[in-house]
């Protein structure tokens, strides 16, 4: 168990890294969005006009902003996918910029190409620039890359999934404690991730206690500690490796006997594995944030 806990230890550090924004993921495609001039738009505020969010979600929006909830917000604008109509404007002639300043298709650009056509991009006079220059490097980069109109992954019963109001840390620290095969793990109650596996469990992305096969709770074990609970269920073998412990035990009806014995069932948890597109969800949600940042900044309290 010993292993598990430093395990869970670079979780966090990664997590805190990401929250810094220094793990950075860039858009795969490069397209202008499509043209909100289409659709019907409605007034946010003085010079800002939305489209694709009905009045009552207007409001929503606006008393996120008020409050200057980047993170809320943040999360608003993944599940209902608004376009802020000069934003979009501005944004599409920063596009602009940047694939002409490419010596290639973005598709063929090295990542080197991208960063220094990023970097000689020049913000245009505009009453949007001061809010533009509210980002970071890596933000505007973001936001500027990113494909609009590629098919969204983030979605409201994602968020569910992954604790809603902390989706974003929970979705983290789960696709790194996943890398771990299998990925279960002894979580007492005082340790700080067992609300993340309490939650993962209502939505079916965990397992818990007796649900876990024997065979995958013994994986939380070294070897001398299986064979001293062998020696403790009247088993005289001394395995020589971990899988031939596990095999035997795991068939051993004395051995599910000693374990929930000793050990709590609660405390253990097991990932469920999910096909997720981890780039592409914190690609969204970078964007997102960057959008909020803006939108912040523009609307007024």
């Amino acid at each position: 168990m010993e292993e598990s806990n430093a395990f869970l230890y670079v979780v966090f550090s990664i997590l805190l890294l990401w929250l810094a924004g220094k793990i950075v993921v860039y858009g795969q495609r490069f397209q202008l969005p499509t043209d909100p001039q289409k659709r019907k738009q409605y007034k946010l505020c003085k010079g800002l006009h939305v489209v694709d969010l009905d009045q009552e979600d207007i409001g929503i929006l606006r008393g996120l902003t008020d409050k200057k909830d980047i993170d809320s917000l943040t999360q608003f604008l993944a599940v209902k996918h608004p376009t802020i109509v000069e934003i979009c404007e501005y944004l599409d002639v920063l596009k602009k910029q940047f694939a002409s300043l490419l010596v290639t298709t973005y598709a063929e650009a090295t990542e080197a190409e991208k960063i220094t056509a990023i970097n000689k991009i020049q913000l245009p006079k505009h009453k949007l620039r001061d809010s533009f220059l509210e980002l970071e490097e890596t933000e505007l980069r973001n936001i500027i890359e990113y494909d609009g109109n590629r098919q969204q992954i983030i979605d409201e019963k994602l968020i569910h999934q992954f604790g809603g109001s902390l989706f974003m840390e929970y979705f983290i620290i789960y696709c790194h404690l996943s890398l771990e095969k299998p990925a279960i793990f002894h979580i007492p109650p005082d340790n700080k991730l067992r609300l993340l596996f309490e939650t993962l469990v209502t939505t079916n992305m965990a397992l818990q206690g007796d649900q876990i096969r024997l065979k995958d709770r013994l994986k939380l074990f070294h070897l001398a500690q299986l064979n001293q609970i062998a020696a403790n269920v009247d088993t005289k073998t001394l395995y020589r490796t971990k899988e031939e412990a596990i095999s035997a035990l795991s068939h051993n009806s004395k051995a599910e006997d000693y374990f929930v014995k000793h050990y709590d069932l609660k405390d253990v948890f097991n990932l469920t594995p999910a096909t997720i597109d981890q780039q592409g969800v914190e690609r969204e949600w970078a964007v997102h944030k960057a959008y909020a940042k803006i939108l912040c900044y523009l609307l007024p309290t």
